[in-house]
């Protein structure tokens, strides 16, 4: 098959192109990733839009009908659109018109509205959700994103499908730990959304009892605050943003705990996914899609909110044999549920019944 996938090149929709983009390949198909922003993962082949960013926010391809044309020059037989991505899901009935078999994955919330993220998603959606009883399928990342989108969209049964992310489990695999302390590790955009000053102040806190030590990967706006407020804090390690999977992996694998304390409602992230796969459980909040993959006292911890006092107190009793035994727990549930070759072939599923149909 020839595939074209878009994307916006950033955050997680960048991220599951690029996991797709390397599954269809190895699958031996022909694959076009089109990125609206400047690329932000490992490097592969791919067509680079035109394009500018709004308020560091949105992608504004300058000249849409060049890339229409790149895709229609590609001759594919799918298109796979990755929302949200920008310009083009504004511009989305020019893909229409090639008369493409055509899906969408949904990677967002898109019926919250309480923090600004959500909001911006909630009133994108508004303009976009038009198209989607129109194209031949809309995936949605969690039972969560499927159910909003059906309270905001009328799709027939057929149409709509749940495709939970996949990583690479040979990439993505256990190590053996040898901490002396509590090694906790945060990987995301460092924003209020992530809840990432709750857990800075959190493992502060857990200091005082025992010893812990956080590592941040990732960027964004509040980065340069807290890196200001945790300066010559030996428990507190700034990395910042790694685009090379296998350098990700190996931060998951040295770590005890991955904690994703999310404020608003999270879709289905990758990272405790990545996280799960190499054997690190995960402490995350009761959000969004969170709950579907994190059991608390088996993969993980799963709170109710984003509170310091809450996060603390499970830095400061959680056991080292406890965190083990849920690291085996969640990698035996990435290998039964999130493997490459069951995400992918999911999707090389979904292509071949839209071809045929």
């Amino acid at each position: 098959m020839k595939i074209v996938i878009i994307n916006s090149g950033t955050r997680g929709p960048a991220s599951y192109s690029l996991n797709l983009y390397k599954y269809l390949t190895k699958a031996g198909h022909d694959v076009l990733v089109v990125s609206e922003w400047k690329w932000h993962k490992e490097p592969i082949p791919l067509y680079q839009a035109h394009s500018f960013q709004l308020f560091g926010l949105a992608p504004i391809v300058y000249k849409p009908g060049e890339l229409v044309n790149a895709i229609k020059d590609f001759k594919p037989d799918i298109i796979h659109h990755q929302w949200p991505s920008g310009t083009m899901d504004i511009l989305f009935w020019k893909i229409i018109k090639l008369g493409i078999p055509t899906a969408v994955t949904i990677h967002v919330a898109v019926g919250s509205r309480n923090f600004l993220w959500d909001k911006i998603f909630y009133y994108h959606f508004s303009m976009f959700k038009k198209y989607l009883p129109i194209i031949q399928a809309t995936v949605s990342i969690s039972k969560f994103i499927e159910k909003q989108v059906l309270s905001r969209v009328k799709l027939q049964s057929e149409k709509t499908s749940i495709i939970y992310a996949g990583v690479d489990s040979d990439l993505f695999k256990p190590e053996k730990k040898n901490n002396t302390r509590l090694e906790v590790l945060f990987v995301g955009q460092i924003m209020p959304e992530k809840g990432i000053d709750v857990l800075v102040d959190a493992v502060i806190e857990a200091n005082k009892k025992r010893p812990v030590r956080l590592t941040i990967v990732g960027d964004g706006h509040l980065r340069k605050i807290l890196e200001k407020k945790t300066k010559s804090m030996d428990c507190i390690i700034w990395v910042g943003f790694v685009k090379e999977q296998k350098k990700l992996a190996d931060y998951y694998k040295s770590a005890d705990l991955t904690a994703l304390p999310t404020r608003w409602d999270e879709a289905f992230s990758l990272v405790p996914v990545e996280s799960m796969a190499c054997g690190t459980p995960v402490l995350s909040t009761n959000k969004g899609g969170n709950p579907e993959i994190v059991i608390n006292k088996k993969t993980g911890y799963l709170i109710e909110s984003c509170e310091k006092q809450e996060i603390t107190k499970i830095l400061v009793t959680t056991k080292k044999s406890d965190l083990e035994t849920y690291g085996n727990n969640a990698r035996e549930l990435v290998l039964k549920r999130h493997t490459f070759e069951i995400w992918g072939k999911q999707h090389e599923k979904l292509y071949e019944r839209l071809i045929k149909k």
